[in-house]
C-alpha cells in the first residue's frame, strides 16, 4: 500500500474491515514500526490520520464505532517515546478534520440526538431485561 497516496475503502452489506488500515492489525489497532526519525514518523502520523478519515467517511453507516477509542488505547500501551511522532501527526490531523466538521456541521444538535438515542436504546435494554 501507497501510504501517501489516497484510497477508497468502499463499504458492502458487511463494513470494509479495519484491518486493512494501514496501522491495524489482528493484533492491535495501533501497530507502527520504530520510525526513521521523529519528524518522518510524525509525517507518517498525518497520513494514517487520513486514511482513518476516509475509511470512517466511506463506511459510517456501516462500521462498529469506538475504533478510535481502541486506537488510543493501543497508542497508550506504546512505551517508546521514537513512537510519539505517528500519534502527535495522527491526532493533530483528526483535531484538524473535527475543527472542520465543527465548522460545517451544528455539533450541539447532533450530540443532543446521539444522547437521546442513548437513552431510548438503555431504556429500551432495561424494559426487555423486566421481561426475560
Amino acid at each position: 500500500m501507497n501510504l501517501f497516496k489516497s484510497k477508497n475503502y468502499p463499504s458492502t452489506l458487511v463494513s470494509c474491515p479495519a484491518s486493512t488500515l494501514p496501522f491495524i492489525n489482528e493484533n492491535s489497532y495501533w501497530n507502527v514500526r520504530r520510525p526513521e526519525s521523529y519528524d518522518v514518523s510524525r509525517e507518517i502520523g498525518v497520513f494514517f490520520a487520513a486514511h482513518y478519515i476516509k475509511y470512517l467517511s466511506d463506511n459510517s453507516e456501516s462500521i462498529e464505532h469506538g475504533s478510535l477509542f481502541r486506537i488510543m488505547e493501543d497508542m497508550a500501551k506504546n512505551e517508546n517515546a521514537e513512537l510519539d511522532g505517528y500519534a502527535r501527526g495522527f491526532l493533530q490531523h483528526v483535531e484538524k478534520a473535527l475543527i472542520s466538521a465543527g465548522k460545517s456541521t451544528d455539533i450541539f444538535t447532533d450530540a443532543h440526538a446521539h444522547a437521546d438515542k442513548m437513552v431510548v436504546e438503555n431504556r429500551k435494554a432495561n424494559m426487555e431485561g423486566l421481561y426475560l
